[in-house]
């Protein structure tokens, strides 16, 4: 997990490059990695991810889930 903060982060930092990219985050656990699920999963990734990847979305790119949502997408059925 630390490999994959670096390497996000170091997307959000560089200031210049604008992407057009979209992410597919799969969980290693049992546990399928949902952005609707993470806070209560777990709160320190969460605490990390989640504003990361709305600094990402400003760059253009997307970081999704399984169900191929983003942290800023509503569910129709919420």
């Amino acid at each position: 997990m630390q490999a994959l903060m670096e390497a996000l982060k170091q997307l959000s930092d560089d200031d210049d490059r604008v992407f057009d990219l979209s992410i597919h985050l799969i969980s290693e656990t049992d546990e399928p990695f949902s952005w609707w699920t993470l806070g209560d999963i777990n709160t320190a990734v969460a605490g990390q991810l989640m504003p990361l990847s709305l600094w990402l979305f400003a760059k253009g790119i997307l970081l999704k889930d399984e169900e191929f949502e983003w942290v800023g997408q509503c569910r129709e059925d919420a």
